[in-house]
C-alpha cells in the first residue's frame, strides 16, 4: 500500500482510530471493493506532468457533458453523432476490457481492475473522429485530433494505463466513431431519398 499512497494526490481523514492516515483509494482497496470514479483522477505530488495530464485525463467525460448540453440547445446533428461515438466507444472498451481482463500497470492507482484498452482514450477518438470529419477549419478538426492523444498521454502519464493500452484505445474508438460517422451518413442519404419520391 506504501506505494499507492505516493501516487494519491488528495488525502482523506483518519482511518480506524490508531491514527494512520489513509487515502481514499487505499480504504476503497482494503475493503476489496472497486471503484467507479468517473470524475476523479489520482496523480502524484509533486509530478509537474501529472498535474497537467490530470485535467486532461478528464477531457471525454467533460466534453460528453458539452457535447450533451450543446446538442440541447442546438440540436445540431454533429453533437449528436459526436456524443453517441463517444458514449458507443466507451462502453465497448469497457466491455472489451473487462472480457480481456489485461493488467494495467505496475504501481497504478487502479491496480486489479483490467486495463486494455483505455476506454478514456477511445471515447476521445470516437469524438475526434466526427469531428474531423465534419466541414469545421482545420484548426479545429486537428485539435480535435490533438486532444484525443493528449487524453491518451495522459492516460500513460498518470499510470492508468500503458502504452499499447491506449493505442487500442484510440484504434477501437476511431473505429467505432467512423462507424457511428457511416450509419449516420446511410440513414441521412436515405432520409433524402424517401423525401425526394
Amino acid at each position: 500500500m506504501s506505494q499507492l499512497s505516493e501516487l494519491v494526490g488528495v488525502v482523506a481523514g483518519d482511518v480506524g482510530g490508531d491514527g494512520s492516515r489513509q487515502t481514499q483509494c487505499e480504504r476503497i482497496v482494503q475493503a476489496g471493493w472497486r471503484s467507479f470514479d468517473l470524475f476523479v483522477v489520482g496523480y502524484r505530488r509533486g509530478e509537474p506532468l501529472d498535474l497537467l495530464a490530470a485535467p486532461l485525463s478528464l477531457a471525454p467525460q467533460l466534453a460528453l457533458v458539452a457535447l450533451a448540453g450543446a446538442l440541447l440547445a442546438s440540436r445540431h446533428w454533429v453533437y449528436a453523432r459526436s456524443f453517441v461515438a463517444g458514449i458507443v466507444a466507451y462502453v465497448l472498451a469497457s466491455i472489451v476490457k473487462h472480457t480481456v481482463d489485461a493488467e494495467r500497470p505496475e504501481n497504478s492507482l487502479r491496480a486489479g481492475d483490467p486495463g486494455w484498452p483505455s476506454a478514456h482514450s477511445a471515447a476521445a477518438a470516437g469524438m475526434a473522429v466526427i469531428v474531423a470529419n465534419e466541414r469545421f477549419p482545420a484548426l479545429v478538426r486537428l485539435g480535435a485530433v490533438a486532444g484525443a492523444l493528449l487524453v491518451a498521454w495522459s492516460r500513460v502519464q498518470l499510470l492508468y494505463h500503458t502504452v499499447d493500452q491506449v493505442a487500442a484505445g484510440l484504434c477501437l474508438g476511431a473505429g467505432c466513431g467512423c462507424v457511428v460517422d457511416g450509419i449516420c451518413a446511410l440513414v441521412a442519404a436515405n432520409n433524402s431519398k424517401r423525401k425526394q419520391q
